[in-house]
């Protein structure tokens, strides 16, 4: 275990971007993965697990609910599968 002995100073914007382009080239075997691609998939994730918006708001830090509904977008397949249960839905209804 090691201690710190020292003044923390706050991490910089190019201090992340280079960790996660080092990670990302070790491990994702090519693909690309930026700090704005994992801020986007804990987001998403955060709400398909039934997270509210506001609370992600919140952990954002974002001041305006409206920038954080950006997060929100339903991908074509997820609207496909949910038009296709209510498809089958209202067919067992008639």
């Amino acid at each position: 275990m090691t201690k710190y002995r020292g003044k923390a100073n706050p991490i910089t914007v190019e201090s992340i971007e280079k960790l996660v382009k080092k990670y990302s080239e070790a491990f994702m075997d090519g693909k690309r993965l930026s700090p704005h691609k994992l801020r986007h998939s804990f987001s998403k994730g955060f709400l398909d697990e039934g997270g509210s918006l506001p609370a992600l708001r919140d952990q954002l830090g974002h001041n305006s609910i409206e920038t954080t509904s950006l997060y929100m977008n339903v991908s074509q397949e997820e609207q496909r599968s949910v038009l296709k249960r209510m498809d089958s839905s209202n067919k067992r209804k008639e």
